[in-house]
């Protein structure tokens, strides 16, 4: 179809019009994902507080007892009777604690493989071999689950310690290419073994390592274990 002269400069304005538009639309595109970027990476990160001070924390079966920071965000659970705890937050910082059988049951197996070791070595009139407490053989059962879990896990500086809930373990540690920083500890009590991990970011644990501590050694058997 022919065009007049003016037709064709009507249809040219009409093109460059809605080039225009797309331009300007892809603009103001490109402007809103950048203030996005801009305001996601400005944004604060999260800080964890340190604790200001303690309440009292036992989960609903009341399975154990022990301080929880009074400004994080504190939380409980209880699955079946079996096991139960509580999570205590604060930004990238987290205490949990877990009340199990497992590892009662697995201090209960690594008391009888002892006793079943010297009464073989008596018989046969040799010395006992040497053996680990119940509770540093749980502690290390557990310490394979935390490798799987966490990249790059590493232990160090393992102790004995005692607690009113009972004897126990506890291992300082690193995780994700040392990014990580944290304790662990376990506790073997008459019916149940208690896991505390405690962890925060490398740069916060100068200043929360004394609060962890405090918390694992708060741990106390609860009214609603035996």
């Amino acid at each position: 179809m022919f065009l007049y002269p003016n037709q064709n400069k009507q249809e040219l304005r009409r093109f460059f019009a809605k080039c225009n538009m797309r331009v300007s639309n892809l603009i103001m595109f490109s402007s809103a994902c950048l203030l996005c970027l801009t305001f996601t990476s400005c944004a604060p990160k999260p800080v964890a507080q340190v604790p200001s001070a303690y309440v009292s924390f036992q989960p609903s079966d009341q399975a154990f007892i022990c301080d929880a920071p009074s400004n994080w965000t504190n939380s409980g659970f209880s699955q079946m009777g079996t096991e139960s705890g509580g999570n205590f937050v604060s930004g990238p910082a987290k205490i949990s604690i877990t009340s199990s059988m497992i590892g009662s049951i697995l201090g209960d197996l690594a008391t009888a493989n002892t006793n079943q070791a010297s009464n073989l070595a008596s018989e046969l009139g040799q010395q006992a071999p040497p053996s680990k407490p119940p509770a540093e053989q749980a502690h290390e059962q557990f310490a394979a689950a935390m490798v799987h879990e966490y990249p790059d896990y590493s232990e160090l500086n393992e102790q004995s310690v005692q607690s009113p809930y009972g004897p126990g373990e506890m291992s300082e540690f690193t995780c994700e290419a040392g990014k990580t920083h944290g304790y662990r500890a376990t506790y073997l009590g008459k019916d149940r073994s208690v896991e505390i991990v405690c962890q925060c970011p490398t740069e916060d644990w100068a200043e929360l390592q004394s609060s962890f501590q405090h918390v694992i050694d708060s741990i106390k058997i609860g009214p609603g274990s035996s």
